[in-house]
């Protein structure tokens, strides 16, 4: 017996006086859903041999422009991992994969309304030497600089205004370490105090990053609060997640795709209960849906995502708009989508992005990695839609929550699609 997952529209719901949410005390943070490519997974230089090229980024630029044709809605292009050069202080880019820099980029960017965006590993030296402006910040192991003391911090914001001078409006942060001090303040200062003051210096940095510029769209991954490793872990998190960097980020991603710890009969479905389960303990941490980036969507040739190309494909992107983020990415190779699945993705951004918009996705269920059946469930003024998952080898039943609050009885509503098999 297989696994299923249903999801179902619902309507002629009375819903009474539906806006959108209320605003955030930060009036430069993200409005409305948007929807990224991220090139990551088209090449893997972690789990893989594949490199970032200038040939390789613009020819998913190519593929990404096709889809926009075909009625695919992409408003960002994400540079991941691995653009820069070595010894250039996220300045400069890596000269034997990009030859002449990345002007062509930006350039076809700009033409076509793209927003560029670009990845930084923060504080953390990731495959990078630091620069001499950083040397006064690095911590005794020479990994990881201080934001709090020495050149690092300042340098580091001039560099992140130096390319949003250049045109990029997108920033991703990665492989933060919160807990970097210079050797004086390692020997003299608590770890819990070096971390407040860490975290303290460079979101203030970020506040007045985003005044300067107010159309940026900041994002959070690793190190930013949260446990990922898998869906077997204790909860609360071990890691808590600070909801004052909701006043700097966009959105805090939940973990990378990866199979849950779940006994599943389909690996990608277990890929999409692990995503399902990290967004339901985020939003367990009070983070609203809508700024839990659940990066579970890939199209992959390479080892980042077990080589999936676009193996079951279709309920993971249904899963990703139904868990109601508003940063909505498709990762990998472009290529991989044709015509007909150009035509598909386009009729569910339709369906899901006025629901998006409003803010008002909902959980019901039980825990996915507690193997109950569990769910997402969205509305606007036209009814309701749902996604419903069994994760069980068995026949379950499962109450749809009513969302509108009006005691009325539901009015009709169909099957739009399920999973192959049972």
């Amino acid at each position: 017996m297989n696994r299923f997952q249903l999801l179902l529209v619902l309507s002629g719901c009375s819903i009474a006086a539906l806006s959108q949410p209320a605003s955030d005390k930060n009036p430069h943070m993200l409005r409305d859903p948007i929807f990224v490519y991220n090139n990551w997974s088209s090449y893997d230089e972690l789990s893989d041999n594949v490199p970032l090229t200038e040939q390789l980024a613009m020819k998913e630029f190519d593929e990404l422009m096709r889809l926009r044709r075909d009625g695919v809605r992409f408003d960002y292009y994400m540079m991941d991992a691995f653009w820069f050069a070595k010894d250039g202080g996220y300045r400069t880019w890596r000269k034997q994969t990009w030859p002449n820099g990345p002007d062509r980029w930006l350039e076809e960017c700009r033409k076509n309304g793209i927003r560029p965006g670009m990845w930084f590993g923060t504080n953390l030296l990731v495959q990078l030497d630091p620069a001499p402006e950083w040397l006064d910040s690095l911590n005794t192991k020479k990994s990881a600089m201080c934001f709090y003391k020495g050149g690092f911090l300042p340098h580091f914001m001039q560099t992140l205004q130096y390319w949003y001078d250049r045109g990029i409006r997108m920033f991703k942060f990665d492989f933060v370490d919160f807990g970097a001090a210079t050797p004086e303040i390692e020997a003299s200062t608590a770890v819990a105090e070096i971390r407040a003051r860490n975290q303290a210096a460079f979101r203030e940095a970020l506040v007045q990053f985003r005044e300067r510029n107010p159309d940026v769209v900041l994002v959070a991954f690793n190190g930013f609060g949260g446990n990922v490793e898998g869906t077997s872990l204790p909860f609360p998190f071990r890691d808590p997640i600070d909801l004052r960097w909701l006043g700097v980020f966009d959105t805090l991603y939940s973990g990378d795709p990866r199979p849950s710890d779940v006994p599943m009969m389909n690996f990608w479905r277990s890929a999409d209960l692990y995503a399902d389960h990290m967004v339901r303990r985020y939003h367990d941490s009070y983070l609203p849906l809508e700024r839990i980036d659940s990066t579970s969507v890939m199209f992959a040739t390479t080892g980042t995502d077990y080589y999936r190309r676009t193996g079951a494909w279709k309920s993971s992107v249904l899963l990703m708009m139904a868990r109601g983020g508003w940063i909505n990415t498709i990762h990998g190779n472009l290529e991989l989508i044709d015509d007909g699945m150009a035509e598909w993705l386009r009729k569910v951004q339709s369906l899901y992005l006025p629901m998006q918009a409003l803010g008002r996705a909902k959980t019901f269920g039980g825990v996915p990695g507690d193997v109950e059946p569990y769910g997402f469930a969205s509305l606007n003024a036209n009814g309701a839609v749902y996604v419903v998952v069994n994760p069980m080898e068995a026949v379950r039943n499962i109450a749809l929550p009513r969302l509108s609050g009006e005691q009325q009885p539901l009015g009709p509503g169909r099957i739009l699609f399920r999973d192959a098999g049972f």
